[in-house]
């Protein structure tokens, strides 16, 4: 057989028996059911985890704090979480780190608002010294933003008594009268805004005009074992989250259904916008002031907290 008579046949085997794909990688991953959560959800209707070759078998937790437990506990390999979270992990010492932004915060756009009943007669600061103000969670971001918005709108953040509700709750509770104010995320914001409440203030803008608010994490060594798989699907959620925020009208459908919701109250909802890039300077504002305000104990620099694997941009 001659040289080409060897590579036509050679063609030809190919053709009858195709090279197999690599398996795709599956990934368990954990988020909230929300909007600023559902950027993995997206990138998955939308064909960029397949572009990457990778696989997701989601779980919703209530909670930051509930998503690294069972992230340290092996049950996932990759968590949704706010950052404040993830910094007092890294405080306490539990090797995690940021392997991709999810929603971040920028001032006029805020999805989190605190409120007060509507005929409350507070609206500065001042007028919430020595009241009760419900928070999802002690020590956690909204706690510390409504510490500081107070601070930086004449009150005393110190004389306020800080309670925790379901963002859910909170609605009802102001409406009934039964807190003074409370900071509220989407959806259960639009719900208490249409049943008994009003704007008080953007408190998130009190930690910084800019700050990301929310992102996925992962163990260090997961992340060693497995840096390619984590360096595609952080380059997946990039290009996720560049879509999403160019493409909000489809990004409303996929929403309503991960929450159970109609369209129509996702079109009136403050939705959440997808951080484009990730740096530093993104993460130092939650460490200040979870460090002002006690979340966290000792100061760290935020370079320490994202993945070398992790897409910035």
């Amino acid at each position: 057989m001659n040289r080409r008579s060897a590579l036509l046949a050679g063609a030809a085997l190919t053709a009858s028996f195709p090279l197999r794909a690599s398996a795709a990688t599956t990934l368990k991953f954990a988020t909230s059911p929300s909007d600023s959560g559902a950027l993995v959800y997206e990138a998955d209707v939308q064909g960029y985890l397949k572009g990457a070759n990778v696989v997701t078998d989601i779980q919703y937790l209530s909670n930051g704090s509930a998503s690294i437990a069972a992230l340290l506990g092996g049950e996932i390999d990759v968590t949704g979480s706010n950052m404040l979270s993830v910094v007092q992990a890294r405080a306490k010492g539990i090797p995690i780190k940021v392997i991709a932004p999810q929603a971040v915060y920028r001032r006029g756009q805020a999805s989190t608002l605190l409120l007060v009943p509507t005929d409350s007669s507070a609206h500065t600061g001042r007028d919430l010294n020595g009241k009760t103000v419900a928070v999802n969670a002690l020590g956690g971001s909204p706690h510390v933003a409504v510490e500081a918005w107070i601070d930086q709108n004449g009150g005393d953040s110190s004389t306020v008594k800080y309670i925790e509700m379901t963002f859910s709750a909170m609605g009802p509770a102001l409406a009934a009268k039964r807190i003074d104010a409370g900071i509220l995320n989407e959806p259960a914001l639009t719900d208490a805004l249409s049943t008994g409440a009003r704007l008080l203030g953007d408190a998130y803008g009190a930690i910084a005009p800019y700050w990301l608010t929310d992102c996925l994490v992962a163990t260090e060594s997961y992340i060693a074992a497995h840096s390619d798989d984590v360096r595609s699907f952080s380059a997946a959620l990039h290009k996720a989250a560049i879509w999403a925020n160019r493409n909000r009208d489809k990004t409303a459908p996929m929403v309503a259904k991960l929450l159970k919701l109609d369209d129509a109250t996702v079109q009136k909802m403050h939705r959440a916008i997808f951080a484009e890039q990730l740096t530093p300077q993104m993460i130092q504002p939650v460490i200040e002031a979870g460090l002002h305000y006690g979340a966290i104990a000792k100061p760290m620099r935020a370079e320490e907290l994202i993945a070398r694997e992790a897409a910035t941009g």
